[in-house]
């Protein structure tokens, strides 16, 4: 069985750029050594790269019965583990149920485990875990019954054969806020750096931060922040789900009339006119009713200046619609600004330009 779709976005275009044949070691009697076939293809598509010759089925005796992997060796493999923890940052941690995916020889869960509340390594292999709160599930990860606020994948994700579905099934275990750590080779490295080495059967993707980004998107998923590591070798991100829904505050409606009533407060007893001829002018000119009127509405556009507004809640007719001048500018209290995007560039004009020594506001300066 062969990978023919691009695991990434599951196009079929591809273009092939390396074939061999490699030896898989084991260390089980019952497989021993035996050689596997790359087929190094590179996405038309999306430009992912991975091993369209890689059989999942090989899994199995690829990974089950082997020595425990990951175990630092060295003051820099600690180090990167420190600085995993750092990225990751503590308020993600403290308190927090993890699961951590391929954790190999358990030497990182240890180390959470002075942070998180509750621990549970899926790792297929045999691990050197010792701690009352981590729970080694010996197994590949599928989903979990129980909700985790952080997910941690260590050089694995590369290894899987469906990298997309199992970014679905971490997604659809996460709690609201929830964040994943994902830590990978980076396939730049390896072109740039001639690397030839490391593509082998075990890693079945090459992922960059662009074809990481479209597996994380497709499973609902986004990158926060991310940073190289082993010397640009690899690279880590850190991923929180996607809404697929506008969230409305619950105090949403009470915020709105409360910016309504300041909105009529700063405007009673003051000539004011209100700088752009806008769909969101026409709501702040609309919301004050009978109450106040603007003198003017300013606008720079030949096309609207020398009309009127006709706003049937406002008192006393049309308003026109002209070009603010140093003349008109002095006749006023207060100028809205309801072209906000240009807020700046306006404010500028009016103090610089045209010496207005009112007040001037803008909606987002409206807060009650």
């Amino acid at each position: 069985m062969e990978l023919l779709n691009c695991p990434v976005c599951d196009s079929l275009e591809h273009t092939a750029i390396y074939k061999f044949s490699v030896p898989v070691s084991t260390y089980s009697n019952e497989h021993g050594a035996t050689a596997r076939p790359l087929n190094i293809c590179c996405c038309d598509n999306c430009g992912h790269v991975w091993n369209r010759a890689f059989d999942p089925g090989d899994v199995g005796f690829i990974y089950q019965d082997q020595p425990a992997s990951n175990a630092p060796m060295s003051e820099a493999a600690h180090r990167r583990f420190n600085e995993a923890i750092e990225f990751i940052g503590e308020d993600n941690l403290k308190d927090k149920r993890v699961i951590e995916i391929g954790g190999g020889s358990g030497d990182m869960s240890m180390l959470m485990a002075g942070l998180a509340k509750e621990i549970v390594v899926f790792e297929p292999n045999q691990t050197q875990i010792t701690h009352e709160r981590i729970t080694h599930e010996r197994r590949m990860f599928k989903g979990y019954d129980k909700k985790a606020d952080l997910f941690f994948m260590r050089e694995t994700l590369e290894h899987i054969a469906d990298p997309v579905d199992i970014l679905k099934a971490i997604s659809r275990s996460m709690t609201p806020g929830a964040k994943v750590y994902l830590e990978v080779p980076n396939v730049k490295a390896i072109f740039e750096d001639s690397l030839w080495c490391d593509f082998h059967y075990p890693h079945v993707h090459y992922f960059s931060v662009d074809t990481l980004t479209l597996a994380a998107k497709r499973a609902g998923l986004h990158i926060i922040k991310q940073m190289p590591t082993a010397s640009n070798h690899d690279f880590a991100v850190l991923l929180g789900k996607t809404s697929s829904k506008t969230i409305v505050p619950d105090s949403w409606w009470q915020s709105y009339l409360d910016q309504q009533m300041l909105f009529q407060k700063k405007t009673l007893g003051k000539s004011f006119a209100v700088y752009g001829a806008t769909a969101v002018a026409v709501n702040l000119v609309e919301c004050l009713g009978p109450k106040s009127r603007a003198k003017y509405v300013f606008d720079d556009n030949d096309l609207l200046t020398n009309g009127y507004w006709y706003i049937p809640t406002v008192s006393g007719g049309a308003i026109p619609i002209v070009k603010p001048s140093e003349a008109n500018v002095s006749e006023l209290d207060l100028i809205i600004i309801g072209c906000y995007l240009h807020a700046d560039v306006i404010k500028k004009k009016l103090i610089e330009d045209l010496n207005f020594k009112g007040e001037i506001y803008i909606p987002s300066s409206l807060r009650a």
